[in-house]
């Protein structure tokens, strides 16, 4: 009889689980399925229709890559970035900027790989006011060394900000540059859950070599 309970209950778990997994692919489905028919509405208004057009404000794009060592072994030589490519279709009232946009992201290290090496695309649309971004993505993730992939629906806000305490009065120092970069999220699909990340930097610009390498 306690067999038979345990088996039941353990179906039942089982069955509420792939529930779970089934709704939350719908939804994640759902949200991918509204991002393009945003992307597709709006690329139609700014370019399907040039006399009737959104007054695209620009195309704004980046990337951000680092190469590292780690002398302890514990991460080894690895390398990580992204590139970004968007379109700022309209500023609303208030100074606030719509954006689309398309990223490739990646991050790979010699040592403790698994969990680690990954690579993927990224579409999505977000707000820009001042320093700050308000959006979501559409994340396909693939991890090589498992192997493994995800898809997911992730929500942000994050900020950038940059300053120079350098007062006038000083000779002796090129200048005192500092930057803080915030970001919370909440991944729809939980395998990330919700958290934040950031750093706050404080540097000296000591002196400007020839070539104009700031040390």
């Amino acid at each position: 009889m306690d067999k038979t309970f345990m088996v039941t209950r353990r179906n039942l778990e089982r069955t509420k689980i792939k529930m779970r997994q089934t709704s939350e692919n719908g939804l994640t489905r759902k949200c991918l399925s509204l991002i393009v028919q945003a992307g597709i509405l709006l690329l139609a208004a700014g370019l399907g229709f040039p006399g009737k057009a959104l007054a695209i404000q620009g195309f704004p794009g980046s990337t951000w890559d680092q190469v590292s060592h780690d002398v302890d072994r514990l991460v080894g030589t690895g390398a990580m970035g992204n590139i970004n490519q968007g379109i700022d279709w309209v500023t609303l009232p208030g100074g606030i900027t719509l954006n689309t946009f398309a990223e490739v992201r990646y991050r790979f290290r010699s040592e403790n790989r698994p969990s680690f090496n990954e690579y993927g695309e990224a579409v999505g649309a977000e707000f820009k006011k001042s320093i700050f971004y308000l959006g979501a993505d559409y994340v396909w993730e693939r991890y090589p060394e498992i192997p493994d992939a995800s898809n997911k629906v992730q929500f942000y806000l994050s900020g950038f900000y940059d300053w120079d305490l350098k007062p006038k009065s000083v000779a002796w120092a090129k200048g005192f540059p500092g930057s803080t970069w915030d970001q919370v999220s909440h991944d729809v699909d939980r395998l990330v859950g919700t958290g934040a990340m950031g750093n706050i930097n404080q540097g000296i610009d000591w002196v400007t070599l020839p070539g104009g390498i700031t040390l």
